[in-house]
């Protein structure tokens, strides 16, 4: 096999150095769309949250209970490790009131519901 000219080896650097960028392209699209929010919950209410659970926005389907037991007036709940995305919230009180925020935006950044008696009211008459 004939030896590389100057010109064949700086094609096949240029190839090569492509390929790595490319490479750190995806990489670093990988490191920055997952697992990057949170979201707090603080019931400032006078009831108990037993349900809390997030869909992203547009599908039908819940996802599992998240509040690991009863979240008491007074105390809250981290959400952590959510994709990057748009989630619709649901929270359900002892009552059985259910209350959505919906189209929360996390992506790169955390988020705080506050979740009052006058949440509670409206959101059970909706």
């Amino acid at each position: 096999m004939a030896p590389e000219t100057a010109i064949e080896k700086e094609k096949t650097m240029r190839k090569v150095t492509r390929k790595v960028l490319l490479v750190f392209a995806l990489l670093f699209v990988l490191a920055n769309t997952s697992c990057d929010s949170s979201l707090t919950l603080i019931n400032q209410s006078d009831y108990s949250i037993v349900d809390v659970r997030l869909a992203p926005v547009g599908t039908v389907s819940w996802g599992p209970n998240l509040a690991g037991g009863e979240i008491p007036p007074g105390g809250s709940l981290t959400i952590d490790f959510i994709d990057c995305g748009d989630y619709d919230v649901r929270i359900i009180d002892d009552t059985n009131t259910e209350c959505v925020l919906p189209s929360l935006r996390l992506c790169f950044e955390n988020a705080d519901w506050y979740i009052t008696n006058a949440d509670l009211a409206n959101c059970g008459f909706q």
